[in-house]
């Protein structure tokens, strides 16, 4: 059952990937392959209910301008989303560097992911809802709720006698929508150090906790 409800990320594909491989980490062949199946399901039901052109618009949409506002889908969002390569190029940098810094990005999740769930790790969860933030090519504000949970998770394992300092980067975790896109407010660049500096404590948390 929970491989199955894993599966409907299908329908948000750039987050898909890294919980299907916190499933592989785990060991966790049989959620796994549901999570395949449900996937699959999905695609070829709406392929029957509503006609297989469906997804052949759906590319055009991503490949071709659209004529009502002369521009690329993905393009148009990049301009207002929160990811790595978004940041990247909003600092000046050419095209190719930002997608290099997206790739790089997007390794790093995997290894923490992969680390996570293969060792068991407490905060694995927290650690999975900032990968695939910082993974994805496309990140819309309301997405952050997934920063948001993680912070929350990060929280809740703090120590009783942990200082107040130790609050500050959840907090502006938790609170990353506000000062976001970074298109509109500059703040908003630090978004993918939030992301990377959140799972560096969540991790740092977990090799404490079994000291």
């Amino acid at each position: 059952l929970a491989g199955a409800l894993i599966g409907i990320l299908v329908f948000k594909p750039q987050y898909a990937p890294l919980p299907f491989l916190a499933l592989l980490a785990a060991g966790e062949g049989r959620a796994f392959s549901a999570a395949i199946a449900s996937a699959a399901l999905l695609c070829a039901l709406s392929a029957v209910l509503f006609g297989p052109s469906l997804w052949l618009d759906w590319f055009n949409v991503y490949l071709h301008p659209q004529t009502v506002a002369g521009m690329n889908a993905t393009d148009w969002g990049h301009m207002w989303d929160e990811s790595v390569s978004t940041c990247v190029s909003l600092l000046g940098a050419p095209h190719g560097l930002a997608t290099a810094a997206q790739i790089l990005a997007a390794a790093m999740a995997v290894a923490f992911v992969w680390h996570a769930f293969r060792s068991g790790n407490p905060q694995r969860l927290a650690i999975l809802c900032c990968a695939v933030l910082l993974a994805s090519p496309h990140v819309s504000n309301y997405d952050l709720i997934l920063l948001a949970l993680a912070a929350m998770l990060q929280v809740a394992a703090l120590r009783e006698d942990a200082r107040p300092l130790a609050l500050m980067l959840p907090l502006a975790c938790f609170i990353a929508p506000i000062f976001n896109p970074p298109r509109v407010m500059a703040l908003g660049l630090v978004t993918p150090l939030l992301l990377l500096g959140l799972m560096l404590v969540l991790q740092r948390q977990a090799v404490q906790s079994s000291a």
